[in-house]
């Protein structure tokens, strides 16, 4: 199941997030609790017109950070698969500006 989180969920320091916050955590299957799921370095990422796209390991979990909030899988998607579904995602969504076909 993939889990979308709001962008006013995302704790930043400067222009880089840090941690997704209030975030139910389960605690031996009969409690929970609120935390939050804390995003070091992207492994990768991406400006386009709307904003930057970057991918967050977390533990055994990716998290997607994107212009409209973050999304994270509890099935574990492997990175590579959250890699080529974000680019397809990023290239259907915004193109980026200025890009032309030479470097």
């Amino acid at each position: 199941m993939v889990l979308h989180y709001q962008p006013e969920r995302l704790r930043y320091n400067s222009d880089q997030p840090t941690a997704i916050t209030d975030v139910l955590i389960d605690r031996s299957g009969s409690s929970s609790r609120s935390g939050e799921i804390p995003l070091g370095s992207p492994t990768c990422s991406a400006r386009t017109r709307q904003g930057r796209w970057a991918l967050y390991p977390s533990g055994d979990q990716v998290v997607v950070v994107w212009p409209g909030g973050a999304w994270s899988d509890l099935r574990s998607r492997s990175p590579k698969s959250w890699i080529v579904w974000a680019t397809a995602r990023m290239t259907w969504t915004a193109p980026l500006s200025g890009r032309s076909g030479s470097s």
